[in-house]
């Protein structure tokens, strides 16, 4: 009898710990609806630029270093704006399917395979929390997201009660995804910077690519600077594995998921680094225990909300009920589901391995996680913070001799440091774009974006404004210690001819688009 109640006890302890209530599911499925709804609209301010081949990164330059056979994603069928545009629309009409829930498990894997093919379109714009988004929606296809709050659920015939709690092998790994992430991020913060000194969020703000408004006021403070490394620091040391604290799971789990979503609410006031905090606190969204939504929903009682809301929801609900077809709804997952999530479960933490060189992937395998676009690496600000700084300057000669700055909306030329770097930016993505022209500059990848530049201008000047000649210039700052003024120095890094491409700097046939520099990640 002892031991027939030890092995109930462990099981429901390791349900508790590795299941996910069905209400954190659905707020889950929501929000990253919504985000990927976000990313899209992004993304598609700069569809001409990044997606097309008239734009940074043509497709017959693409396929020279990363192309693959098996690469057959939906965006490398054309080259076309249009046809981009239409792939962008039917990317975002999935994307509000699984918002709304219907037919969530397809809307899902179509949402996951349409933002999949768009990352490897242009690898160069991709940053840790484009990452983050793959593999929680990969391991979202296996998950049952729309058991609750959704119209999959008001159709659903399944005479089986959808339970309070979803237990799986697919729960297992969307909780420890979010574990992977911290755990091995911290793991590859190093260097000194991080711990003794406690100087990384100095040298981190410092960054004037990334520091925003407030990032910058938190400088004038030391104190508070070095505390704030410190607290980081230990932070994702420790709170990953008080997340998995076998007593009082429901309050410690409450806790901790709102101080995560501090941290990254904390880190996305003070950096401009686009979607990767917001993806970063939806993660933690899985781990909101039943006890949360037990308070939760006592507190509508209390408001007298639930009452008020509810003839307006049965209406709603009525309607939707009479316009589609009712189906089973189901919830277990298969055993060839689970033989697919426990392959890579475990993938994904030898990924993770080798990240911080504890284990060496075969190069075979590796082709799996580079197709699949879940191949990572969680070095944010690791294993110290990035240095190297600066701003573009590019000089532009219309046909009438007048210079402008091509890179400051056809401003006059200016050497002198902007007054907030990160806002010259249009979004994340530019940002991420410009930071890789700096790492790859001796590549051929600034030839591409010259020729983007020409277009685009002499597409919109006619006559003796159309660009002649243009010249990319870097203008390098590199953050010193203690709050030093740093030295600033031009670095020209491209002269383009408009009119003349034979006039530019010449490559060899044998030299092709490098792989994309791990950097920084973020």
């Amino acid at each position: 009898m002892p031991l027939k109640f030890k092995k109930s006890f462990l099981k429901e302890k390791i349900e508790e710990l590795f299941g996910i209530d069905v209400r954190s599911l659905a707020l889950f499925r929501i929000s990253i609806a919504v985000l990927l709804i976000i990313d899209l609209i992004v993304n598609a301010t700069g569809l001409t630029a990044y997606f097309t081949d008239n734009g940074v990164l043509p497709r017959s330059a693409l396929t020279q270093s990363y192309f693959r056979p098996w690469y057959l994603m939906v965006h490398f069928i054309s080259g076309d704006l249009y046809v981009q545009a239409l792939l962008f629309a039917i990317a975002g009409l999935f994307a509000f399917s699984m918002l709304a829930g219907f037919y969530t498990r397809f809307a899902t894997f179509m949402s996951w395979y349409f933002l999949t093919s768009l990352h490897i379109r242009n690898p160069y714009v991709l940053q840790n929390g484009d990452l983050l988004l793959n593999l929680l929606l990969f391991w979202s296809i296996f998950l049952p997201l729309g058991c609750r709050y959704s119209i999959d659920s008001l159709l659903n015939l399944s005479r089986r009660s959808i339970p309070k709690r979803i237990f799986s092998l697919a729960t297992a790994a969307i909780l420890t995804q979010a574990v992977f992430m911290y755990v091995f991020a911290v793991i590859l913060k190093s260097s000194g910077e991080w711990w003794p000194d406690g100087t990384a969020v100095y040298y981190a703000l410092s960054v004037d690519q990334f520091s925003s408004q407030f990032g910058l006021f938190l400088l004038k403070f030391p104190i508070v600077v070095k505390f704030l490394t410190y607290a980081v620091y230990f932070f994702e040391l420790l709170g990953p594995f008080l997340l998995f604290t076998p007593f009082f799971v429901g309050h410690i789990r409450t806790i901790l998921f709102f101080a995560f979503a501090f941290l990254q609410f904390g880190m996305g006031i003070s950096l401009n680094l686009g979607n990767f905090p917001w993806i970063a606190a939806i993660a933690m969204i899985p781990f909101l225990p039943t006890w949360f939504w037990g308070k939760i929903a006592n507190k509508i009682k209390i408001l007298n909300i639930k009452n008020k809301c509810f003839y307006i929801y049965h209406k709603i609900t009525a309607k939707i009920k009479d316009c589609f077809k009712h189906r089973n709804l189901s919830f277990r997952p298969s055993r060839i589901s689970n033989i697919i999530v426990g392959f890579f479960l475990v993938y994904v933490f030898l990924w993770s391995l080798e990240s911080i060189n504890a284990y060496k992937m075969p190069q075979k395998l590796k082709l799996i996680g580079y197709n699949m676009n879940i191949d990572h690496r969680w070095n944010m600000f690791a294993p110290k913070p990035l240095l190297d700084d600066g701003w573009y300057v590019i000089t532009g000669k219309l046909k009438n001799g007048t210079f402008v700055d091509i890179f400051n909306e056809g401003r006059s030329v200016s050497w002198n440091k902007p007054e907030l770097v990160s806002a010259n930016y249009k979004n994340a993505k530019n940002r991420k774009y410009m930071m890789n022209l700096w790492i790859n500059r001796h590549s051929r990848h600034p030839f591409y974006f010259s020729q983007y530049l020409c277009y685009d201008w002499n597409l919109k000047h006619k006559g003796e404004k159309e660009l002649e000649s243009l010249e990319i210039f870097f203008v390098l700052e590199r953050t010193l210690p203690d709050y030093q003024m740093p030295k600033h120095k031009n670095i020209s890094i491209w002269k383009h001819y408009c009119f003349n491409e034979k006039l530019d700097r010449n490559y060899t046939k044998e030299e092709q688009i490098p792989q994309i520099a791990e950097g920084y990640g973020i």
